[in-house]
C-alpha cells in the first residue's frame, strides 16, 4: 500500500458516520506541523506536544462549558497540540480540524481561557494534575515533564520542578 492508498482511504472513510478522522490523520499533520509553522510564522519550533492539558480547576466557572470548576478541578481539557519557539519565546496552541463541522465551541472557549491564563500559570498547572493523577498517569507526566525540561521550559524533571 502507498501513501496515496492511504489518504484516498481516509478521505473516502471520513466521509462515514462516526469515523473519527481526526484521531487516525494527526499522526500526518504531524509530520509536517513544524513546517507549516514556520511558513505561517516564521519562526523554528523547538517542541510539539499532542495533547497538552490545560487544568479545568484555574479556568473561569462558565454555566454552559466548566459550570462547576472545583469538581474535578485537577482535570484537563486538552489542546491537540502545543508548539513553543525558543526564539521568540511563544507558544502556540493549535487544534486539528478536518471538517468544519467538527468545530466546538467548548474548545474556542477553553482555548480563550488558557490563553488568560499565561504559560507559566498552565505549566504550574501540572502540578496538581500529576499529584491527582494514577501511577500510570504519573509515568505520562514525567515523561512530559523531560520534555519540557530538556527545551528550557522548566528546570527538573518531576513535580517539584521550577518554572
Amino acid at each position: 500500500m502507498n501513501i496515496n492508498t492511504l489518504f484516498n482511504l481516509l478521505d473516502d472513510w471520513g466521509c462515514l458516520p462516526a469515523y473519527q478522522l481526526e484521531r487516525r490523520a494527526d499522526i500526518f499533520f504531524a509530520l509536517h506541523l513544524k513546517e507549516i509553522l514556520l511558513k505561517l510564522y516564521e519562526t523554528e519550533i523547538d517542541v510539539i506536544i499532542p495533547e497538552f492539558p490545560i487544568r479545568k480547576g484555574s479556568l473561569s466557572q462558565d454555566p454552559l462549558y466548566n459550570s462547576e470548576p472545583k469538581i474535578g478541578k485537577n482535570q484537563s481539557f486538552k489542546i491537540d497540540y502545543l508548539a513553543y519557539s525558543k526564539n521568540k519565546n511563544r507558544v502556540y496552541f493549535i487544534e486539528l480540524k478536518t471538517d468544519i463541522g467538527s468545530r466546538n465551541p467548548k474548545q474556542d472557549w477553553y482555548l480563550k481561557e488558557a490563553q488568560k491564563l499565561g504559560m507559566h500559570k498552565i505549566l504550574e498547572d501540572l502540578k496538581p494534575i500529576y499529584k491527582a493523577s494514577n501511577k500510570n498517569g504519573r509515568i505520562k507526566y514525567e515523561h512530559l515533564f523531560k520534555k519540557l525540561s530538556a527545551k528550557g521550559l522548566i528546570k527538573g524533571t518531576n513535580a517539584s520542578f521550577e518554572i
